[in-house]
């Protein structure tokens, strides 16, 4: 009887993912995860890309073809943000920027702006921000981890970059965006 519950419970699982992937697949989907509590604490401007979480919430798009349509931060902060898509270039730790979006203000709880970039599987998402600015949530777990850049300003794609490694480690990034399926 308790082999058949746990097939059963086995079962169950596999048809929710399976649904969920058919969502993800013709609807849409989520990456990120909007929330904050913690201000960037760097002396400048940083850019910076979730390179692993504990679960539960991905930064890393999936296998298909993807565009970003909308892209979400929480507030109120003080400083701006922008939305950028890091791609691995093979090269340990280095990223070739894919896209930008332009620095936003934060004013209020929930921030949501629209974004057309174009982005595959494998790429990250990340953002760029100004000191004081709502930038990510401490969750404590060692395995939600960003890795940082100083840039001078917002990067833009084409650029390339060394990310410092494990530089954020215990915080998620404030930032969220919707992805569509393109042709």
């Amino acid at each position: 009887m308790r082999r058949r519950l746990r097939v059963l419970a086995l079962c169950t699982v596999l048809l929710s993912a399976s649904a969920a992937a058919a969502w993800a697949t013709d609807k849409g989907l989520t990456l990120g995860q909007r929330g904050g509590d913690t201000a960037c604490g760097a002396p400048g401007d940083m850019a910076a890309a979730q390179t692993s979480t504990s679960g539960g919430v991905s930064y890393t798009v999936p296998a298909g073809r993807w565009q970003i349509i909308q892209w979400s931060a929480a507030g109120p902060s003080d400083g701006k943000m922008a939305l950028v898509v890091f791609r691995p270039t093979g090269t340990t730790d280095e990223y070739k920027v894919v896209g930008s979006s332009q620095a936003r203000s934060l004013p209020a709880a929930k921030n949501t702006f629209s974004a057309r970039i174009k982005v595959r599987e494998g790429d990250l998402i990340g953002l760029w921000a100004e000191p004081g600015t709502l930038c990510g949530v401490f969750t404590g777990n060692g395995s939600d981890t960003a890795s940082i850049f100083f840039p001078s300003e917002i990067p833009t794609p084409g650029a390339t970059m060394t990310l410092i490694p494990g530089y954020a480690v215990g915080y998620r990034l404030n930032v969220s965006v919707e992805l569509t399926k393109r042709p």
